[in-house]
C-alpha cells in the first residue's frame, strides 16, 4: 500500500447511494513508466499512497490528476490537479577525488616540511 501522502476529498450533496463519491488517478506515465507504479489512491477514503521511496536526483516533482466520481446514473465527475514537489535528502555519501589512494596496498603518505610552522598547508582533500 505505501505510505501516505495526501488525502483528497469530495462531497456530493445527493443522497443515498448516488452521493457515494470514488476516487481515481488518470492514466499517466513518469519517465516512462507508469504514473500507477509510483503512487496509489484509496478508491473509498481518496488517501494517496507513495509505493516506494522517491529519489530527488531522479525527478524533482510528480503531476497527476485526481478524479472524483459519485455513483448517480449518470455519473459525474469532477477532477484536481495536484502537484508533488519531492524534497532533496543527504543520501551520497562524498566521495574523495583527491588524493587518491594508492592501488598497491600501501596507505597514502603526505609529507610536510621539518621547519613547516604550525598552520602549513600539507594537502587538500577534494570530494
Amino acid at each position: 500500500r505505501g505510505a501516505s501522502i495526501f488525502s483528497v476529498t469530495a462531497s456530493d450533496p445527493d443522497s443515498q447511494e448516488n452521493a457515494r463519491v470514488t476516487y481515481s488517478l488518470s492514466e499517466d506515465t513518469l519517465q516512462g513508466a507508469s504514473l500507477s507504479s509510483y503512487v496509489s489512491i484509496n478508491s473509498d477514503t481518496g488517501i494517496l499512497y507513495a509505493l516506494h521511496s522517491f529519489d530527488y536526483e531522479q525527478f524533482r516533482d510528480l503531476q497527476l490528476s485526481v478524479t472524483a466520481q459519485d455513483s448517480g446514473d449518470p455519473p459525474l465527475s469532477s477532477n484536481v490537479s495536484l502537484s508533488i514537489f519531492i524534497v532533496d535528502q543527504n543520501d551520497n555519501i562524498p566521495e574523495i577525488l583527491y588524493p587518491t589512494l594508492p592501488t598497491d596496498g600501501s596507505t597514502g603518505v603526505e609529507l610536510a616540511p621539518r621547519s613547516a610552522e604550525p598552520g602549513y598547508l600539507v594537502t587538500k582533500v577534494v570530494a
